[in-house]
């Protein structure tokens, strides 16, 4: 057997990749605590009286009374005129997004963080694909009307990919 070696050199391309600053806010479902959660399931099956909830809870009157007028800052629970305590639109609408019937708090949450978008397919990098310094590289050439529209492109990429990097960032963490 005759073996050949071919010698050959690397070669390493590189395409630009602006840094954007993007600051985005979505509405996540949350939760609720322990208690709240127990008292919004018990108000969804039936009406209850202050002292029923106590008695089912083991509540004292003073810890009733505080579960009570925290569902009723959030206007979660409305009162009968009899005297019975049940959920008010806004609490019911608590238990629409879970087929398991446990309540969820939409949340508003905010982040904002530095990205890095390729022009060339309009993929956002990672932080440890981007920042080489490559001295020998062959840069790939991005059209102008790119590079002048690239703030909007990434606007519009970041939209339309946004559930997947959220995934992706949920999985750094």
């Amino acid at each position: 057997m005759n073996e050949k070696k071919i010698s050959y050199n690397q070669i390493d391309f590189v395409v630009k990749a602006p840094r954007f600053r993007i600051v985005f806010s979505y509405m996540s479902d949350k939760g609720v605590a322990f208690v709240r959660e127990y008292l919004l399931r018990l108000l969804k099956v039936t009406s209850c009286k202050p002292e029923q909830i106590a008695q089912y809870f083991g509540f004292s009157q003073h810890e009733t009374k505080v579960a009570l007028s925290d569902l009723e800052q959030n206007n979660w629970i409305t009162w009968k005129e009899n005297g019975l305590v049940e959920l008010s639109t806004e609490g019911l609408q608590l238990f629409q997004n879970d087929m398991q019937d446990s309540p969820k708090i939409p949340i508003l949450k905010e982040f904002s963080g530095e990205y890095r978008m390729e022009l060339l397919d309009n993929n956002f990098l990672q932080k440890k694909n981007s920042d080489r310094f490559y001295q020998q590289a062959i840069e790939l050439e991005i059209k102008p009307k790119i590079l002048s529209e690239s703030s909007e492109i990434a606007r519009r990429t970041f939209q339309n990919r946004f559930r997947q990097l959220m995934e992706d960032i949920a999985s750094l963490t």
